[in-house]
């Protein structure tokens, strides 16, 4: 039960993270932390006797390689608008005119 609590912790930070911060790097750490709330709450459903049976597993590895992907592609999509437009913050962004 405590390791759902703490998924379920993991999951708010995360969220609170995405809604409330301005800067893109801090926005994709956010959304990091949701998609391993996410991942530890599957492994944790997986476990019977204190390991983790074959599919649970499968998907749970399938996914970390989904979320490493998604991530690479979130940091070098902001890097590459930080550097046309010269800012991190989306509320400068949003603004930006052509």
């Amino acid at each position: 039960m405590a390791g759902y609590m703490f998924c379920l912790g993991l999951l708010l930070i995360g969220i609170f993270g995405m809604l409330v911060k301005r800067d893109l790097i801090r926005i994709i750490i956010a959304m990091v932390i949701c998609q391993y709330a996410v991942t530890l709450m599957a492994a944790l459903a997986g476990c019977r006797g204190g390991l983790i049976e074959g599919l649970p597993h499968a998907l749970i590895m399938g996914g970390i390689v989904t979320g490493l992907a998604m991530t690479l592609f979130m940091v070098a999509m902001a890097l590459r608008l930080a550097g046309r437009c010269g800012t991190c913050d989306i509320w400068k962004i949003r603004n930006l005119k052509g």
